[in-house]
């Protein structure tokens, strides 16, 4: 499953910082989610780290931003539109919503080791779309990850609560 969202909330046309998340069910053989999720940023070693502001998803790389600790180092996660034109939130339901043309959304997802390149990894196609009681239920975070490969440095120990509470706060919602 991937979504898609304006991180400040901006209204189309602005740039705003876009994000794509994506959950991989059981990606790391452990039964349970994993969830990566991306804002637009540059693409390379040192610009994975800044966040770039943009009018589109087919535009560039977006990136976990911070690391994620594994048993080899370092690591981070990418994301890219392949499929043109796919501009703003509209663009996608258009493509992959219910009344859409059928064509689908092309996203390619890609690791890097520390300052590495990006290897690609995995390719989806985007063809539906979820309905809204689904879609208000994806509880989307990026500590749901496998024991092998949690987020990484200070950033994310301080992260880790404000998603804690952001769940407690939801109609409904509890702590993992």
């Amino acid at each position: 499953m991937v979504r898609f969202s304006r991180g400040v909330g901006l209204p189309e046309p602005l740039p705003d910082l876009l994000g794509i998340a994506a959950r991989l069910d059981d990606a790391a053989g452990h039964g349970d989610p994993f969830d990566l999720l991306m804002t637009t940023t540059w693409s390379g070693a040192v610009g994975r780290h800044v966040l770039r502001p943009t009018r589109s998803f087919s535009s560039g790389w977006a990136t976990t931003l911070l690391p994620y600790a594994g048993r080899d180092g370092t690591v981070h996660f990418a994301t890219r539109v392949l499929t043109t034109g796919i501009d703003g939130l509209a663009d996608v339901a258009n493509r992959a919503g219910p009344a859409g043309s059928g064509e689908p959304v092309d996203v390619e997802l890609a690791w890097a080791a520390g300052a590495g390149p990006w290897q690609r990894f995995a390719a989806i196609e985007l063809t539906g779309r979820l309905d809204p009681d689904e879609e208000r239920d994806l509880d989307l975070d990026p500590f749901h990850t496998s024991p092998d490969l949690v987020p990484a440095g200070l950033v994310n120990r301080l992260r880790r609560p404000a998603y804690v509470g952001s769940r407690e706060g939801r109609p409904g919602g509890s702590a993992p």
